[in-house]
C-alpha cells in the first residue's frame, strides 16, 4: 500500500486543527493510501495555546508591570491549560496516525525527512504568513525528495497582506505536483506562481458525513436548552446577540470563552475533548460563532446559527458560506436579527455542498489514485 505523509497542524490544541487532521487521513485511508501525519510540532504552534503564551509579548510590549499581571495569571490558570492539554492528548491518541518520530523544527525536518510516496500540506492556515514567516518552508514541502509527488489539499492563506510575500510563493509553490487552495478568494493569487491548474477544495471537516462525525462524538449528559457559542473572537456585537437569542426563547449559553458578558451563562466547553466538542453541537438548539469551523461545523450538522466574522480571517468564513448559498447567515449589526430562533432550510446548501464534496474528493482521487504525471 501506498503511503501519504500529511503535514497540517495537529499539535494545535485548537479543536478545528485537530478535526480537520482527522477527517483529512481518514479520507485518504479511504482511498487505499495510508495517511500519516508528520509529527511536526514547531514552538510557534504550541505556544499560543499554553499558560504563559501572552506574558513575553506583554512583557515587551506594556512594561514589566502587566507582564508580571499576565504571569501570575498564566498561574492562575495552569489547571485549566492541564485539563484542555489533556483533552487534546487524549483525542490525538485515539484518534490521529501520527508519526512516530517527531520533528521540533524546520531545520529537523530538512535534516532527516520522512519517506512516504506523497506529501501533502494541509489544510488549515498552512500558507498564511504569520506562521511561515518564523517557521520556513516546511509547509512548502521543501524538505520533500526532488522525485517525491508533493500536492496540497485545501491550503489557506487567510491574511489580508498577503502581496508582501509574493516572493516566497514564488520561490517555493513550483515544487508542487497538484493544488488546491480552500478559500476562492486565494485562487488568482496562488495562480500567479504554478503552472498547475489551482483548484478550490473543501475544508476535510466537511469531507466526512455528520453521521462519519457523529460516530465519534460523545453525547452530553442531560442539559437545559441552549445556545452553543463558539467565540474565538469575542467582541460586543456578539455578546448583544447571544444574550438577544438566550433571553427571547429561554435558552442557556454554553460558550468557548468565560461567563464575563453573558446572560444566562451555562458553561464553557474550552476544556473539551474534541469529540465532547461534536456532542454539544448536536445536542445544541442554535449556534452562534466568529469561528471557521464553528461555521462549517454547523453547516454540516444542518444546526440553525450566524456568523460573525473573523475581523482578520472572515474572508473564509465568507467564502465558505457565499459558496453554499447561506451568505444570509452572516451577521454585521444584531438589531436586525429576529428574536425567534428560526429554523433554517438546508435543501439547496447540503445539494450544494454534496457537489463541492465530491469535486474535492475527485481532485484527491485524481492524484492519489490516478496518479500525478511524472514531472518532465
Amino acid at each position: 500500500m501506498k503511503r501519504a505523509g500529511i503535514i497540517t497542524f495537529h499539535c494545535a490544541d485548537n479543536l478545528g486543527a485537530v478535526l480537520q487532521a482527522y477527517a483529512l487521513a481518514r479520507v485518504v485511508d479511504s482511498l487505499g493510501v495510508k495517511a500519516e501525519l508528520i509529527d511536526y510540532i514547531p514552538a510557534k504552534l504550541v505556544a499560543p495555546y499554553g499558560p504563559f503564551s501572552n506574558a513575553l509579548e506583554v512583557l515587551g510590549g506594556r512594561g514589566p508591570l502587566a507582564g508580571a499581571r499576565a504571569l501570575l495569571s498564566g498561574l492562575k490558570n495552569l489547571r485549566f491549560f492541564a485539563r484542555r492539554r489533556a483533552a487534546f492528548a487524549a483525542f490525538r491518541t485515539a484518534h490521529l496516525p501520527i508519526s512516530r518520530v517527531r520533528y521540533r523544527s524546520s531545520k529537523a525536518l530538512l535534516r532527516g525527512a520522512p519517506h512516504y510516496d506523497f506529501y501533502i500540506t494541509g489544510s488549515d492556515q498552512v500558507w498564511n504568513p504569520d506562521f511561515f514567516v518564523d517557521l520556513g518552508g516546511a509547509y512548502f514541502l521543501d524538505f520533500a525528495p526532488a522525485t517525491s509527488k508533493k500536492l496540497s489539499y485545501a491550503a489557506s492563506i487567510a491574511n489580508k497582506h498577503v502581496e508582501d510575500f509574493a516572493a516566497f510563493f514564488k520561490e517555493h509553490l513550483p515544487r508542487f505536483d497538484a493544488v488546491s487552495v480552500r478559500e476562492r478568494s486565494s485562487v488568482e493569487f496562488v495562480s500567479r506562481f504554478t503552472e498547475k491548474p489551482v483548484q478550490v477544495t473543501l475544508d476535510p471537516s466537511l469531507l466526512l458525513s455528520r453521521q462519519q462525525w457523529l460516530d465519534i462524538a460523545v453525547a452530553p449528559g442531560p442539559l437545559p436548552r441552549f445556545i452553543l457559542v463558539y467565540d474565538l473572537v469575542k467582541e460586543p456585537r456578539l455578546v448583544d446577540l447571544v444574550n438577544k437569542l438566550a433571553l427571547a426563547n429561554d435558552c442557556k449559553v454554553i460558550s468557548f470563552s468565560s461567563r464575563k458578558g453573558y446572560l444566562n451563562w451555562h458553561g464553557s466547553f474550552a476544556t473539551a475533548n474534541p469529540t465532547e466538542f461534536l456532542g454539544l453541537l448536536e445536542a445544541s438548539q442554535f449556534v452562534v460563532t466568529s469561528s471557521f469551523h464553528g461555521t462549517a461545523f454547523s453547516v454540516l450538522f444542518n444546526k440553525p446559527f450566524y456568523t460573525l466574522l473573523h475581523p482578520e480571517r472572515g474572508q473564509r468564513m465568507l467564502d465558505l458560506l457565499t459558496g453554499l448559498g447561506l451568505d444570509d447567515r452572516v451577521v454585521t449589526d444584531p438589531g436586525q436579527v429576529p428574536e425567534t430562533l428560526v429554523p433554517l432550510d438546508f435543501g439547496r446548501a447540503n445539494g450544494l455542498l454534496d457537489q463541492q464534496r465530491q469535486a474535492s474528493l475527485e481532485y484527491l482521487k485524481t492524484a492519489l489514485v490516478s496518479g500525478i504525471p511524472d514531472a518532465d
